[in-house]
């Protein structure tokens, strides 16, 4: 299914003048944005918003090699894309990412065949990859992914920001704020409506996105509990008629990303063995999918080592009773492990089957956006009642 083809897809045209804000005071506008209006439409192919290429890709890397000689506080900091380094970026990021996130309890730690294949992710590579170096070594980055999601049946372009990290000897320096604020000019730059990231609430961080201008939109609790005795994993293929299922059935939420091809593969066949994906399919008397999850496979960070986890996700079902098929039947294929599900709070059909099944909600996530354009602004003013999809690889990386 493309995203022409969603029963509530609806095409955003972005009005002329628009796009045209000012950089923040002290960093450079990378690229004059350009409009959508139908007759620009048609004199240029449509944006692909996942796997997506800049149309002015030239303009925009000339106008980061204008910045990336620049200073911050005069101590020797250089700014660039990771694909514009000489050398590989992979064991710098992987190390950075290990010295950042390892300690944290929780936390599923990266080895260089995820960190590779996580930075496939359609939307992101290393053309999307922003590092500061620091006599030659990657001391701080943050990973951005241009895509779509779906918000109140609109089809929005929206630049998803995550991994946000930087070495414990040079934080406090302003990079983390430098790089969102690079991030921010690429995303408008590329015609996003939203800033879009995940975080804990009441930290440090959050209170740092809050004051770059990302809202508070929605909550999502990890909720935990326990598979059952038995394990079987085999599951069910990646087919399409299970995508197809999923794209119909989860329009009508909030931040949904439909699956494109490419999304599909990423997300489904081209996993690392280190965690594997299994998906489940209920159905009914005719043979019909009923309902449909996703488990994956992974080993934590704990206070004694490691403990293997099976987080599930793209759950979505036919009323309450597909959804609830479809769970039990990942529970009982599991085995005896702790398994991990995000939720948000405005799912109720969800939470209440959650609960029902033994499920604790735990450590709370903020979904926060951040309005790029006036629209933007207008839909989060308007308030929703429906329901979110939490995007499972920006918050755990499965």
């Amino acid at each position: 299914m493309s995203f022409s083809e969603c029963p509530s897809y609806k095409p955003i045209v972005l009005k002329p003048g628009l796009n045209e804000t000012p950089s923040p005071k002290g960093f450079t506008t990378l690229i004059t944005c350009r409009t959508e209006t139908p007759s620009s439409r048609r004199q240029r192919q449509p944006l692909r918003y996942n796997g997506y290429e800049p149309h002015n890709r030239k303009r925009f890397v000339d106008g980061l090699l204008q910045i990336r000689n620049e200073r911050v506080e005069n101590v020797g900091y250089r700014f660039m894309f990771a694909s514009e380094m000489p050398k590989d970026p992979y064991p710098e990021l992987l190390a950075l990412h290990r010295i950042a996130f390892g300690q944290y309890e929780g936390v599923l730690p990266f080895d260089e065949e995820i960190l590779r294949w996580y930075i496939r992710r359609p939307g992101l590579g290393l053309a999307h990859t922003l590092v500061v170096l620091y006599e030659d070594t990657i001391v701080s980055s943050l990973f951005l992914t241009v895509s779509a999601f779906l918000f109140e049946g609109n089809l929005i372009p929206v630049g998803i920001i995550d991994t946000v990290m930087t070495h414990p000897n040079h934080r406090g320096k302003g990079l983390a704020t430098r790089l969102m604020k690079e991030a921010e000019a690429m995303m408008r730059s590329q015609g996003c409506w939203f800033g879009y990231l995940y975080t804990i609430p009441e930290t440090k961080q959050f209170r740092l996105y809050q004051n770059l201008g990302y809202r508070d939109f929605q909550r999502v609790f990890h909720l935990q509990g326990r598979g059952r005795a038995r394990r079987d994993e085999m599951g069910s293929p990646p087919t399409e008629e299970v995508r197809q299922f999923l794209n119909e059935t989860l329009a009508g939420s909030n931040g949904f990303i439909l699956f494109d091809e490419a999304l599909w593969a990423w997300r489904k066949r081209e996993r690392p063995e280190q965690i594997p994906a299994r998906i489940f399919v209920s159905r009914d008397s005719r043979g019909r999918i009923q309902g449909t999850i996703t488990a994956s496979w992974g080993q934590i960070t704990t206070t004694t080592g490691k403990e293997e986890v099976v987080f599930l996700s793209d759950w979505a079902g036919i009323g309450k009773e597909g959804k609830a098929n479809a769970l039990h039947m990942a529970l009982s294929s599991v085995g005896n492990i702790k398994i991990d599900l995000l939720c948000p709070v405005v799912n109720r059909e969800e939470w209440a089957i959650l609960q029902e099944n033994g499920f604790q909600p735990t450590l709370a996530e903020s979904a926060m956006l951040f309005p790029l354009q006036q629209e933007a602004e207008a839909l989060l003013q308007e308030g929703t009642s429906r329901s979110w999809y939490p995007l499972i690889e920006s918050v755990v990386g499965v």
